[in-house]
């Protein structure tokens, strides 16, 4: 009959519980109900039982094992096969000294510890409170932390559950209102619908894919968690007060960790969202579509070939800067004379560069110094792209490395991938990819690159047979807009493509001198670095230059702006006078 005295209480929907058993005897067995189905309000039997969920499964639900790879390890029996809970209780050698090896017997509340006799002879002589365990009033402190440690996984369980169900409410939507419309347009929906499940599912599985690392860590808590949990309720049901307290003073200070570190994993940023209205409009169903899915932000953008940009006709705002740090990029290395060659702002305000010359990525702060330890590279880092969760993509060559920046400033690898062509800029494209301009290539001067290195060449551009040469063009993408921005360091040129009507505006002034970074910047513009000149341009989307602002150093060349506008950084590739240097942007209506 499953677990003696087991708490199997169902799955929580809303805020009333759906029960997991049947009501009718399968060979003197209580037939069970998948849990997962529960959740969606399904009544399905049980085939299977998973030993590492502690789970009842149906079959369409325990084939989900092999679809992630962070459950393919989970041991899958017939459900009729469940294990009962063993009698001992695992206390993880927690009731064991780490000095002496004896069994802890007391506890010292003067130091907040577990000792054994031993250590309390030699090192606890003159506490004054310190008792055996057995002696001790220890319910409410066993009460307390098994109600932290439960909450602590519920959360982690929660996360979990949020991770796989990305992409299931928009499919959802989606296929009611194509049955809505069916009768209508059922021949053009039934074409189109499967194409635009087709969409989601490829973004959810991005979005998945891109968060697989955090999920890698709430899954192994969880793991732990349950452990831990298991092992307080074994001691509990057989009245083993005192191994339950020393497990409860032992783990606390790692439950406290672990509950700092979910909160840290915002629920949020696990939603999906994607606007479905533009796919069901009568002039709207065409055989292209293009979803474009953020997670955790409102900058969102979903098109189609009949969007139209906005035409920025006014402008309303001039902006004036003001620089307020400067420093010598020497400052950052003790080997050869640093070059950042790339340059981003991450979520919470922290800045990474790369440093081409040492092969490093730094941290940097407020005040352009260094934060933590630099991360190394094994060959030449070329441009930098920050993205959700601080995270960031950096170019080099025919490798793009996917990083990621803890709370610590201590910058990690993700992955490695490698392309077939060779790529120095990279900027956001959409949730799934990256814009990417290439060198020493005939075929196109710009792709979109995905998490996984696959390549997407832009078919509905012509770009005339341009082809750059190492370091002699960025890009950037206005997403609102739909309009990609190149640079074209030799002509003294600025391309404009738009990504809707297929239209090209080349951008001239003679203010625009030796075009190096690109970034989107405020009011519908776009700010570039001009190197031969030492300026910064601000050049609105009908390419007109609306300023131009001289930095105080030599050869400009790596560029970006803060998420609210406020800051601009520019580092410069001067051969005797390197440095990095932050502004204040400040915006003045016009009159």
């Amino acid at each position: 009959m499953g677990k003696k005295n087991r708490s199997k209480y169902g799955r929580k929907w809303g805020n009333a519980f759906v029960s997991t058993d049947l009501m009718d005897n399968v060979d003197g067995r209580v037939q069970k109900h998948c849990e997962p189905c529960c959740k969606e309000k399904k009544t399905t039997p049980a085939s299977f039982y998973c030993k590492h969920c502690r789970e009842f499964l149906c079959l369409e639900c325990s084939s989900q094992h092999n679809r992630f790879g962070f459950m393919s390890d989970h041991k899958i029996v017939d459900w009729q096969t469940e294990e009962t809970d063993e009698d001992d209780v695992d206390m993880f050698d927690y009731d064991q000294c780490e000095l002496h090896g004896a069994c802890v017997e007391i506890y010292c509340e003067d130091h907040d510890v577990l000792i054994c006799a031993k250590c309390a002879f030699i090192d606890h002589k003159k506490c004054k409170n310190a008792n055996q365990i057995d002696e001790i009033s220890m319910n409410k402190t066993i009460e307390e932390f098994q109600k932290q440690i439960t909450i602590c996984n519920e959360n982690a369980k929660e996360i979990i559950g949020s991770f796989n169900e990305i992409g299931f409410k928009e499919r959802e939507e989606v296929r009611a209102k194509a049955l809505k419309m069916k009768s209508e347009e059922c021949a053009k929906i039934d074409i189109k619908l499967e194409g635009f499940l087709s969409a989601i599912e490829s973004a959810a599985k991005d979005a998945r894919s891109s968060m697989n690392h955090e999920l890698s860590a709430v899954s192994n808590i969880h793991v732990e968690l349950e452990q831990w949990i298991r092992s307080l309720n074994v001691a509990s049901k057989q009245g083993l007060t005192d191994k339950c307290f020393i497990l409860s003073k032992s783990l606390r200070t790692k439950v406290m960790k672990h509950e700092e570190f979910l909160r840290q994993q915002n629920l949020d940023s696990t939603s999906l969202s994607i606007h479905t209205e533009h796919m069901f409009k009568e002039s709207g169903i065409q055989q292209k579509h293009d979803v474009a899915v953020q997670v955790n932000s409102s900058d969102i953008s979903h098109q189609n070939e009949n969007t139209k940009p906005i035409k920025n006709t006014v402008i309303r705002k001039t902006v004036s800067l003001q620089r307020q740090v400067t420093l010598s990029v020497e400052t950052y290395s003790d080997n050869e004379d640093p070059f950042i060659s790339g340059i981003d702002f991450l979520e919470d305000g922290r800045l990474v560069a790369l440093d081409n010359a040492n092969n490093k990525c730094l941290v940097l702060g407020g005040n352009l110094h260094i934060l933590g330890q630099p991360f190394t590279f094994f060959t030449k880092p070329l441009d930098i792209c920050a993205y959700k969760g601080n995270q960031a993509a950096v170019t080099s060559g025919n490798y793009i490395y996917f990083l990621v920046v803890d709370q610590f400033n201590t910058t990690r690898l993700i992955r490695k991938v490698s392309t077939s062509a060779s790529y120095f800029s990279i900027s956001r494209f959409n949730r799934s990819g990256f814009l990417c301009s290439a060198y020493r290539d005939a075929k196109a001067p710009i792709r979109e690159v995905d998490f996984e290195g696959n390549e997407i060449d832009f078919k509905d551009l012509s770009f005339a047979d341009i082809k750059f040469e190492f370091y002699q063009s960025f890009s950037a993408y206005a997403e609102q807009l739909g309009i990609i921005i190149l640079t074209d360091f030799d002509s003294n040129k600025l391309y404009m493509f738009n990504t809707h009507t297929g239209e090209t505006i080349c951008v001239e002034d003679k203010r625009i001198q030796g075009p190096r970074q690109v970034v989107i910047g405020s009011e519908e513009t776009v700010l570039v670095s001009c190197e031969k000149n030492s300026s910064v341009c601000r050049i609105n989307f009908d390419g007109q230059v609306l300023q131009s602002f001289e930095v105080e150093m030599q050869h400009p060349s790596a560029l970006c702006i803060s998420i609210d506008g406020t800051k601009l950084v520019v580092s410069n590739r001067s051969e005797t006078m390197r440095t990095i240097q932050q502004y204040e942007l400040t915006y003045t209506l016009n009159k």
